[in-house]
């Protein structure tokens, strides 16, 4: 894997990290920025500006394609974003339990493919041809 793979899997990983709220080395209040991302993933701002400008444009297009806003500027008329937020927390949440499922189904389907090849070897079963 060539490092510029590896820049681009730990900005993504940070990136997740934040929306789902569990970063590592940003506070866990701390806004969704590229500066925030870079952080996150142990590197400077600007190499996201100069040689991840994709990465870049996906950041914006998180934040709303507006640069974000400064951190004591308050919401204006509705409570969409607010509404909106909520919404979200409950679709992580139900995200987050059918990661759950899916773990505990694959490690049973695991678990049954290993008893499967055992007995495949035994002396006892025959394979018929297909």
């Amino acid at each position: 894997m060539k490092k510029s793979d590896k820049t681009l899997s730990a900005l993504e990983n940070a990136l997740i990290r934040i929306v789902s709220g569990d970063p590592i080395r940003v506070d866990p209040d701390r806004r969704l920025s590229i500066k925030s991302v870079a952080e996150e993933a142990g590197l400077h701002h600007s190499t996201i500006h100069t040689r991840y400008p994709e990465f870049r444009d996906k950041i914006t297009n998180i934040l709303g394609g507006n640069k974000a806003k400064p951190k004591n500027e308050k919401v204006s008329g509705s409570s969409t974003p607010v509404d909106n937020s909520a919404g979200l927390r409950t679709e992580i949440l139900a995200l987050r339990n059918l990661i759950t499922q899916m773990a505990s189904e694959n490690a049973r389907l695991e678990l049954e493919n290993v008893k499967l090849k055992a007995l495949l070897k035994s002396d006892n079963i025959i394979v018929f041809p297909s």
